[in-house]
């Protein structure tokens, strides 16, 4: 445990290689802070930073439930194990809902993040990570429907934003989910409704 708790004295970073990810299309020259790629669970729990749970080992999971640490803030993407590992960029991305299961049998909640990026997990999968939602719950306390973003900077893969005809099939997607399953804890981005119109 001793072994264990000094490494946790430096902020851990994130090993994926997103191909959406923010971080990467920040403009050179800015403060330090702004190209820190975190994937700390203590910072989940106490700042509300997004993470990936790619990089938690079980000595890390037995110590968010010994401690309590809830609710996390959690960016899943998709439930296609298949996808998110191509999305992560790390085959390592596959078991997400695995882990959001143990959590909720242990007690301890969170607010999930799906970025949506066209022609990836929007759509059918998109549908299909809806689903898996009231698997969580009560655990599940919210989950949000954002647009990926994209900068002047980006060196990632090619990318694009959502269409506005995009936006409104994500738009009615989503309440339609909302409606049929009561699921007032999901939640669309304000861009995908000016977008759509």
């Amino acid at each position: 445990m001793k072994d264990y708790l000094s490494d946790l004295e430096r902020v851990k970073s994130c090993r994926n290689r997103c191909i959406f990810c923010f971080i990467d299309q920040v403009p050179p020259g800015l403060r330090r802070a702004l190209y820190v790629k975190d994937e700390d669970f203590r910072l989940s729990y106490l700042f509300g930073n997004f993470i990936t749970m790619t990089g938690l080992n079980q000595a890390e999971l037995n110590y968010i439930i010994d401690y309590k640490l809830s609710p996390l803030y959690i960016s899943v993407h998709t439930f296609n194990p298949v996808l998110r590992c191509r999305m992560l960029r790390n085959p390592a991305a596959g078991h997400i809902l695995d882990q959001l299961l143990f959590l909720k049998q242990h007690g301890v909640k969170f607010h999930l993040q799906f970025v949506i990026v066209p022609g990836y997990n929007d759509r059918t999968e998109l549908q299909r990570s809806l689903r898996m939602l009231p698997l969580l719950r009560p655990a599940l306390l919210s989950a949000g429907i954002v647009p990926v973003g994209i900068t002047r900077y980006r060196e990632l893969p090619i990318l694009r934003l959502a269409t506005s005809h995009e936006a409104k099939s994500i738009v009615l997607t989503v309440e339609n989910f909302r409606k049929l399953h009561r699921a007032f804890y999901l939640q669309t981005a304000d861009e995908f409704y000016v977008k759509s119109g």
